[in-house]
C-alpha cells in the first residue's frame, strides 16, 4: 500500500514527464518511511509550497531517496536547476540505480548548460533502461548533432524510432542527419514518408528540396519547394532556396522574379545579379540603384555595364569593387581586359597577375598576361608564360602558339 501511495506522489519535471519511472521501472525504486510518506503527502497536497515542505523534511532527517527525488522535481519546476541537481544526486547517493533520479539529474545539468555531464548521466540512465528510453535517445541525438557528429546522432535517432516510432520530429531529425552525412537519397525517402503522413509539412518539403538538389534533380527540388504553404514560417527560406536553385541552373530570369518578390536588400542584390546574367542589364541597374554601396553591388553593376557595352561605366564599377575587395578575381580580370583594350598595359599586367591566383581565372589570366607581353615586345616573357600555359592545359593551339613565339624570339635575337 505504501508503494501505491508513493507512486501517486511522484512529481516529474516537465522535460521528463513523458515517461514516469513507475510506468517503466528501470533500476531500483525507492521506498519511504511513514514519516517520509507524511511529508510527501503534505507536499503533494500543497504543490505551491512543495519545495519548502520537502526541504524541511530533509532538514529534520527525513532525507530518503523518495523525499530527495521529489524535492528535486519541485525545485526543477521552480527553475532552481542547481538545487534540483543537488537533490537528485542525494537520491542517487542512496540508490545508485534509481533510473528516474539519474535521468532528471541529466535534465537539470542540461538546463545548467553542462552538456558533457548531462550526456554522461543520460548515458547511465539509458543503460538502466536497457537502451529503450526514447526521450534520452533523442536528447543524445540532438547533443551529437550539435557537435556535427552526424553518425552518432543518426544511431541514436534510429534507436529512438524503434521504441517510439510515432515520436514527433524524430523522423525529420533522421532525415536531417542523413542529409548531413551526404546520404541524400535516403534522406529524401525519409522526407517522403513524413509527407505521406503529414502533407504539407513545410520543413520536410524544404529538406526534400535540398536533397533533390544535391542529387541533381533540380526540377524535383523546385517542385518540392513550390509546395511549401505561403502562410508557413518556412515559406520565405524555401523561396530563397528555390531562387538559389534556379540561379545555379542558370535560369536567371526565374531566380530574379523570386528574389525581387522577397524585397529585402540582400535578396535584391541577388535579383540584380540574376538579372544581369539573364541579359536584363537596364533592369539590373535599376534594382542596384536602390541598394547601399558594397563590393557585390559594384560587381553586378560592372556586369550590367559590360553587357551594355559601356566600358567607362564598367571601369568605374570595377574600380569601386576593387576598392572594397582588392583581390576580387572577377573585378581584377574584367578591369584587366578593359585596361588592355585601352592600352594601359601596366595596369592590365598587375590585374591579370592578381586574377590568376583564382582557379576560375587561372588560364584566362595567363592568356591575358601573354598578350600583354607580346604587345609590349617582351617576347622572352611571352615564351615563358606560354610554356607555363601549355604545361597547365596541354591544348594543341597553345602548343602551336608557343612554337610561333619561340621562332619569333629567335628571329628577334638574330
Amino acid at each position: 500500500e505504501m508503494r501505491r501511495l508513493f507512486a501517486l506522489m511522484f512529481f516529474l519535471p516537465a522535460a521528463a514527464a513523458a515517461q514516469s519511472p513507475l510506468e517503466s521501472p528501470f533500476g531500483n525504486l525507492p521506498t519511504a518511511t511513514k514519516r517520509e510518506a507524511a511529508a510527501l503527502r503534505e507536499a503533494f497536497a500543497d504543490g505551491a509550497d512543495a519545495a519548502k515542505i520537502l526541504k524541511e523534511a530533509v532538514a529534520d532527517g527525513r532525507d530518503g531517496a523518495a523525499v530527495t527525488f521529489n524535492l528535486g522535481n519541485a525545485l526543477f519546476r521552480n527553475g532552481d536547476y542547481a538545487g534540483a541537481a543537488k537533490a537528485y544526486s542525494a537520491a542517487l547517493s542512496k540508490i545508485p540505480n534509481f533510473f528516474a533520479a539519474r535521468k532528471n539529474l541529466a535534465y537539470s545539468l542540461d538546463r545548467l548548460g553542462d552538456g558533457e555531464r548531462a550526456r554522461e548521466n543520460f548515458a547511465k540512465a539509458l543503460a538502466l533502461s536497457g537502451g529503450s528510453d526514447a526521450d534520452i535517445l533523442l536528447w543524445l541525438a540532438s547533443h551529437y548533432s550539435g557537435k556535427s557528429d552526424w553518425s552518432s546522432a543518426l544511431s541514436c535517432v534510429d534507436a529512438a524510432l524503434v521504441h517510439a516510432p510515432e515520436r514527433a520530429g524524430a523522423e525529420y531529425a533522421k532525415a536531417f542527419y542523413l542529409f548531413n552525412l551526404g546520404r541524400h537519397a535516403e534522406a529524401a525517402k525519409t522526407c517522403e514518408r513524413i509527407l505521406a503522413k503529414n502533407f504539407p509539412d513545410a520543413a520536410a518539403l524544404k529538406l526534400l528540396g535540398k536533397c533533390r538538389a544535391k542529387s541533381g534533380d533540380l526540377p524535383g527540388a523546385i517542385a518540392a519547394l513550390s509546395m511549401v504553404p505561403q502562410d508557413d514560417p518556412d515559406f520565405r527560406s524555401a523561396e530563397i532556396l528555390r531562387a538559389d536553385i534556379f540561379f545555379s541552373a542558370r535560369a536567371y530570369a526565374e531566380a530574379a522574379k523570386i528574389y525581387e518578390s522577397l524585397g529585402e536588400d540582400g535578396r535584391l542584390g541577388a535579383a540584380a545579379e540574376a538579372l544581369a546574367r539573364a541579359g536584363e542589364f537596364e533592369k539590373a541597374l535599376g534594382v542596384l540603384a536602390k541598394l547601399p554601396d558594397s563590393a557585390g553591388k559594384f560587381r553586378s553593376q560592372a556586369r550590367a555595364h559590360i553587357g551594355l557595352g559601356d566600358a567607362e561605366g564598367a571601369k568605374k564599377s570595377l574600380s569601386a569593387c576593387l576598392a572594397e575587395e582588392p583581390d576580387d578575381p572577377y573585378a581584377c580580370f574584367e578591369l584587366a581586359k578593359l585596361s588592355f583594350a585601352g592600352g594601359d598595359y601596366n595596369l592590365a599586367k598587375i590585374l591579370y597577375n592578381r586574377a590568376q591566383k583564382d582557379e576560375t581565372y587561372s588560364v584566362a589570366a595567363k592568356v591575358g598576361l601573354m598578350s600583354v607581353a607580346v604587345k609590349t615586345g617582351a617576347l622572352g616573357e611571352a615564351v615563358s608564360i606560354a610554356s607555363a600555359l601549355y604545361a597547365q592545359t596541354r591544348r594543341a593551339e597553345v602548343g602551336e602558339y608557343l612554337e610561333y613565339l619561340k621562332n619569333a624570339k629567335k628571329a628577334e635575337d638574330m
